[in-house]
């Protein structure tokens, strides 16, 4: 990165939080969203806790570093609370929104929650069955009169989105148009297809407004819809069904030194020990590592996970996060005494994450890589074996990010593998990195196998194909289409019926006068979220999305995340030069690199939205209406 680019981006980012930081709102009432249809809660069964009131800090909420000997850290791991289906096929719960009462560490936060908890309960379903949520808001009611579209609020009303899955995106599904006001209570039915994929999928709050709050305090929980009874799909191989299974809902719980998040329309905070405290608020660039605080794995820190040497685990990784990126690591073993630092951690030797799917959908291939890289949305299915015991450490380090460069002279394109920071934490820092976890390899030896690549490559694949790779393919051929210098092509018979374009910037108008600055817009495809502008899709098409994050934009990378439909794309695997194409649901699109996926549009008519998983983005406009019509 030269450093003309390097300042300019930090001035930008020193611009936005400035502004954001100054920025007052005007009281307008929102228009354009649907309302619930929703019944008043009279029934008391569940306790409500009432909004936080504002009190001195507590010295255990200061902002502090966390290690491995930090006093509430590395307990045994622990999995969410699990919801079973039933035997007619239905997952039935009751999530009631309400402020809980935790500890993070050793210190109390106060946040809003599903059932009081840090981390939502895990439902697991199966292919054909039904979700059947009722969705209750115990929070307190607040004064929203005053709230402007596209800025952070309505804190305390509320819905859900089922991340990733392909339903009905109306009525009482996977409708994210919903208002469910406090004290109302809610029925969703969600109708999975017999058909649909099995995987890793996710659950959250999606109240344009206060999806950032509502997330970032842990309203987020895993959805699992299981296929080990399903014939020739990965979750039924042996290999697989013999593997125990861990669920991580990764998290990024933000919290101030009185233990709550009760941000302004800004995303400002209280952080009375920053120096200055002005410098950190809750949502922003470069502020997740000034608070200090850690990423929990379904609410805890630094769990302790134990395997028997030779086990294979399977691993569910959930990036339940609003806006950091995650660089997913093992080392070991740790055969020195006391407690190792980071740096110690790091110099020790690398273990294979064995990924067999990606955001839920199977891949073809099993994939050894050394780090694996989660940005807010993403899922990765790892099979983990350890055959030497001893003590390893699951970490957070710095994100490598391969790109593709042109030589100026010969006009060649190779992919080039950067370790930097160039993903979501910040752009003029390199991320500082942590621990996620422990991992204690002991006791009797198991004789476990892992599925192999030829395994995988003989079993259907999730979806049908709309590009494959064509390894004979380089630069020099005659270009069919702005994707063939990656060596991309259409697979045999498959056409490209339209062609959709979205760029997300952000942009610091001029100030109003010498005591007011201009407004900040987060926008996708050039204009903030619209309730009242559709973009119009036709069911039945096959089109290709180009996607970029304008080179003018104030931040520099964004997760494109689309609900219903996944689209197919295509990375780099973890040699850092073989291409392979994956489905996903979420897609980080960096500054200077443009994106293509492709997607159909399937078996659903309606509206939904496609938008910036970076929530408090989401919330402040980074967010476009797409409507699917019939042809």
């Amino acid at each position: 990165m030269s450093k003309k680019r390097s300042a300019y981006r930090f001035l930008s980012v020193l611009t936005v939080v400035l502004i954001i930081l100054l920025v007052a709102c005007t009281a307008i009432t929102p228009t354009g969203q649907p309302q619930a249809t929703a019944t008043m809660n009279t029934n008391d069964d569940h306790s409500t806790t009432s909004a936080p009131t504002a009190s001195s800090p507590t010295s255990h909420c200061q902002i502090q570093g966390y290690t491995l000997s930090s006093k509430g850290t590395g307990a045994a791991f622990k999995e969410p609370d699990v919801v079973n289906r039933t035997a007619n096929g239905a997952v039935t719960t009751t999530l009631t929104v309400r402020y809980g009462d935790n500890f993070i560490g050793e210190c109390k936060v106060h946040l809003r929650s599903y059932n009081g908890k840090l981390v939502g309960p895990t439902l697991r379903a199966r292919p054909g069955d039904t979700l059947r949520i009722t969705l209750k808001n115990d929070l307190p009611h607040e004064d929203d009169t005053g709230h402007v579209t596209n800025t952070i609020g309505m804190l305390n009303h509320t819905n859900l989105h089922t991340h990733g899955l392909h339903v009905s995106p109306v009525g009482n599904s996977d409708n994210v148009l919903l208002d469910i006001e406090p004290g109302e209570t809610f029925e969703y039915e969600i109708k999975i297809p017999p058909d649909h994929t099995p995987g890793t999928y996710w659950y959250h709050a999606h109240m344009h407004g206060s999806t950032a709050t509502q997330v970032s305090s842990g309203m987020a929980g895993a959805l699992i819809i299981m296929g080990d009874e399903v014939p020739n799909t990965v979750d039924a191989l042996p290999e697989v069904k013999a593997a125990a299974e861990k669920v991580f809902v990764i998290q990024q719980i933000v919290y101030d030194e009185i233990g709550v998040i009760e941000p302004t329309s800004a995303g400002g905070g209280n952080f009375p020990s920053a120096n200055p405290p002005e410098s950190i608020t809750y949502f922003g660039p470069c502020n997740w590592e000034p608070m200090k605080r850690e990423h929990t794995i379904n609410g805890q820190l630094f769990p302790t996970l134990t395997m028997a040497p030779g086990e294979v685990q399977r691993w569910r990784l959930i990036d339940a996060g609003i806006r950091e990126s995650i660089g997913v690591e093992m080392h070991g073993p740790y055969t020195g005494t006391g407690t190792p630092t980071i740096q110690d951690v790091l110099a020790l030797p690398i273990v294979n994450l064995n990924e067999i799917a990606v955001d839920g959908i199977a891949l073809n291939k099993v994939n050894a890589w050394n780090q694996i890289e989660l940005e807010p949305g993403y899922r990765s299915d790892v099979l983990v074996q350890i055959n030497r015991p001893g003590k390893y450490y699951l970490v957070d380090d710095t994100v490598d990010q391969v790109v593709v460069t042109q030589d100026p002279v010969t006009g060649q394109y190779s992919p080039v593998t950067q370790s930097s920071s160039f993903s979501l934490t910040c752009p003029t820092d390199v991320e500082d990195p942590s621990f996620l976890a422990t991992i204690e390899v002991k006791g009797a030896a198991k004789n476990m196998k892992l599925p192999t690549t030829a395994q995988m490559a003989k079993l259907p694949l999730p979806y049908k194909p709309i590009i494959e790779i064509n390894p004979a393919k380089t630069h020099k051929d005659e270009p069919i289409s702005p994707y063939s210098e990656y060596a991309v092509v259409l697979a045999q018979g498959e056409t490209i019926d339209a062609f959709q374009k979205v760029d997300f910037t952000v942009v610091a108008h001029p100030p109003i006068d010498l005591a007011t600055p201009g407004p900040v817009e987060f926008m996708a495809a050039d204009h903030p979220f619209d309730a009242q502008n559709a973009r119009r899709l036709t069911l039945g098409n096959t089109e290709e999305w180009v996607l970029n994050t304008q080179e003018d934009s104030l931040y520099y990378a964004h997760p494109f995340h689309i609900h219903v439909n996944p689209f197919q794309t295509w990375r780099y695997g973890p040699d850092g030069k073989t291409l392979e194409t994956v489905w996903r649901d979420t897609l980080l699109v960096q500054q200077g690199i443009t994106s293509y996926i492709f997607t159909r549009y399937e078996d659903y008519i309606g509206s939904y939205v496609y938008h910036c998983h970076i929530l408090d983005h989401e919330d402040q406009g980074m967010m476009e209406l797409v409507e699917i019509v019939n042809p």
